[in-house]
């Protein structure tokens, strides 16, 4: 049984929000894992190009093409990303949600 599990990071940020998770999982597991960049946040674009629903269809686009190599799928998401997964998990069955958010003690300067 084929284990998928896509990450997706917050707004402003990239995959390396959700990296360590990702690396210590490579390593431990044989699951098929994806952690794609959405739209706007690579260093050389900008995020006034583009609009929300493109990072939707992204994170719709491989999740649907996890969906055919893997029975079971997992999706994890971190602050923004995290709606974004809460929203795909409504239209596509999957097995396990994971919502992380980022708790502040200190002010951001």
């Amino acid at each position: 049984m084929a284990v998928g599990c896509l990450f997706i990071h917050g707004f402003g940020g990239a995959p390396y929000e959700l990296e360590p998770l990702y690396k210590e999982m490579e390593e431990y597991s044989n699951w098929e894992l994806k952690i794609p960049i959405l739209p706007g946040h690579d260093e050389d674009e900008s995020l006034k190009e583009h609009e929300y629903m493109e990072w939707v269809q992204k994170a719709e686009n491989d999740l649907r093409k996890l969906k055919e190599r893997c029975e079971t799928v997992y999706i994890i998401g971190y602050s923004m990303g995290g709606v974004i997964a809460a929203y795909l998990s409504t239209k596509y069955k999957v097995d396990k949600l994971v919502l992380f958010i980022l708790k502040r003690s200190q002010p951001l300067l």
